[in-house]
């Protein structure tokens, strides 16, 4: 028995060990056969914090539906017209096939009808986009028989939320945001978490816009006119080259000027067209624009030909954060579906500084108290609480920095809760130690009588609680309710840990405090003192019953 518990007892002291040395704060350097160990974060303990503790933005997309117009003419229709006619209204990304039962009709997928458009001095006119759609069929296609407008709900499959969440990824990566959180909710949602970033609209504006990026050959016509004028060149032309052909776009610095540039890197079929295009701009006053959404983002002049599908960008005016926001223009290419905020949120990082002040007075003056109580009302058994409890919590913040786990203010109400039931999980021992000490029983004979007694009632506990997480795990994730997942998940890990801290740690030091001198007074292990007649004729009563 003495083995076991030696066995025991190192075992502890192992994870206890690792334990403590994962919370060591970064600013100790801390080696292990001469590496340096890096020990997360320089937040609380090297923890992850949620947004609720450090602020930031918490956003929670889900993929839009669709319009799908069935439009009518009276003849059939010119389908590229038609085309023209949606990306002179801003609809570049519609699609556009003829009807399969009838010659004169098209079917036309939309992302959106805007009920009310601007004018130019600011003011909403009564023009909403379905009549001007209608106006401008009517004046550049020819007459209409009809317009039909039907809503589409989003069903993106599996890949195309990939694709999305990818795309988003790629976004937001350039930011430089310490630990984001960026995952699926359920089969159309993603939830996007950046701590440390305030600037909400921006974010929003870089997620959410479905680019089309494409290149055209500028050429220009005076030399004495600046080319990027409209007066200065001919209409742009078409290269073919699109944002399809782009592999990569990243910033970077001009390695003999030190200057901010941004890295092209295009495809096999890029390659081959941007190598045609520098060839017949090289050494001419001429150049090509890149485009997104048919917004002009630069204009660029071929300084050689590009022959390998590897290039750089470089201009005058590009500072760090200028070329930083066009590579992440470049490269993001379009969504694989639209998508829409359904749950925006913004926390401030002083609030957030300020909640994970008063969560931690909370945290330490409850654990301050369970303390207190159990040493005053169980005595020697008390003390093994105590410490099983101090374990414990070393157990559980070391778990919830390796895995890494994000612990938000929900999650602190979990740990705290968690406390109570690893201290219940030792008073359900302690109860039934005290019973087996009443009937004369030694002290180490009581303990595991103690525990083999207890252990049923604190199972059936600990697994229903364990299924109540999961179920809240579940909800949360599907509603994207932070506050609810890591309640569960921080709760789930609690719990387990605590079933550890009270069947095995404090097993441990009671047999050890019964192995030191402390078996003959086993009154220092109950609440009320045991007297002398009482133990006796407990164990009379027992032998008669022999």
């Amino acid at each position: 028995m003495r083995k076991v518990g030696l066995r025991r007892s190192i075992l502890i002291l192992a994870i206890l060990a690792v334990s403590l040395s994962t919370l060591i704060p970064q600013s100790f350097d801390v080696r292990f056969l001469g590496v340096r160990l890096e020990r997360g974060s320089g937040a609380f303990l090297g923890l992850k914090l949620g947004l609720d503790l450090q602020g930031g933005i918490h956003l929670v997309y889900q993929a839009q539906g669709t319009k799908e117009l069935t439009i009518t003419f009276q003849s059939p229709p010119d389908i590229e017209l038609v085309r023209s006619v949606l990306t002179d209204m801003g609809k570049a990304d519609a699609t556009v096939m003829e009807s399969a039962d009838n010659s004169n009709a098209l079917i036309v997928g939309l992302t959106n009808l805007r009920d009310a458009l601007f004018s130019e001095d600011g003011s909403i006119t009564r023009r909403d986009e379905e009549t001007l759609l209608r106006e401008s069929l009517l004046e550049q296609v020819g007459p209409l028989e009809t317009l039909v407008v039907r809503d589409v709900e989003a069903e993106p499959s599996s890949d195309q939320m990939e694709g999305v969440l990818d795309t988003i990824e790629r976004r937001i990566n350039p930011f430089g945001v310490a630990e984001p959180v960026i995952q699926r909710m359920g089969d159309d949602r993603i939830l996007v978490q950046l701590p440390g970033i305030s600037d909400v609209e921006e974010v929003k504006r870089l997620i959410g816009q479905t680019a089309r990026l494409e290149f055209y050959e500028r050429i220009c016509i005076d030399g004495d006119i600046d080319c990027g004028s409209p007066e200065g060149h001919e209409p742009d032309k078409v290269t073919g080259l699109t944002g399809e052909d782009l592999d990569r776009a990243y910033a970077g610095t001009q390695f003999q000027t030190n200057q901010p540039i941004v890295n092209l890197e295009f495809n096999s079929r890029g390659t081959r067209l941007f190598r045609e295009l520098t060839n017949r701009l090289y050494n001419t006053p001429h150049r090509f624009v890149i485009y997104l959404d048919e917004n002009e983002l630069i204009d660029p002049v071929v300084q050689s030909p590009i022959l390998t599908g590897v290039a750089y960008i470089e201009g005058p005016d590009f500072t760090p954060s200028s070329v930083r926001t066009l590579a992440i223009q470049l490269e993001s290419g379009r969504l694989p579906v639209p998508i829409e905020v359904i749950q925006e949120q913004d926390v401030d990082a002083i609030l957030g500084a300020e909640s994970l002040r008063k969560s931690l007075i909370a945290g330490v003056a409850g654990l301050a108290l369970v303390l207190a109580f159990m040493i005053l009302y169980y005595r020697a058994s008390g003390v093994v609480a105590a410490l099983a409890l101090l374990v414990y919590t070393a157990l559980v913040l070391s778990v919830f920095k390796l895995v890494p786990v994000t612990l938000t203010l929900g999650g602190i109400a979990a740990f705290m809760l968690s406390i109570g039931m690893a201290v219940d999980a030792n008073i359900l021992i302690f109860e039934r130690m005290k019973e087996e000490l009443r009937l004369g029983r030694t002290l180490g004979a009581a303990i595991e009588i103690g525990f083999n007694r207890a252990w049923p009632s604190i199972r059936d506990s600990n697994i229903s609680t364990f299924i109540t997480c999961a179920i809240l795990f579940w909800f949360g994730q599907r509603l994207g309710n932070s506050l609810i997942s890591g309640f569960a998940l921080t709760l789930f890990i609690g719990v387990a840990i605590s079933m550890f801290s009270a069947l095995t740690v404090s097993r441990t030091l009671l047999h050890l405090f019964s192995v030191i001198g402390l078996s003959e007074k086993r009154q220092f292990f109950t609440p009320e003192p045991l007297t002398s007649s009482k133990v006796q004729a407990s164990a009379s009563t027992s032998k008669e019953g022999d």
